[in-house]
């Protein structure tokens, strides 16, 4: 129960490292821009 509490938490709390993203948010825009890149 904690385990899927804390992984709930820590996919929609903003991390610094992510540029202050979730990490949904930065895999969705790194997914995004390396998409644009190999189609460039």
């Amino acid at each position: 129960m904690l385990f899927e509490w804390l992984s709930s938490v820590n996919r929609r709390r903003r991390h610094s490292a992510f540029g202050y993203l979730t990490p949904v948010e930065f895999e969705r825009r790194l997914i995004a821009s390396s998409t644009l890149s190999v189609a460039a």
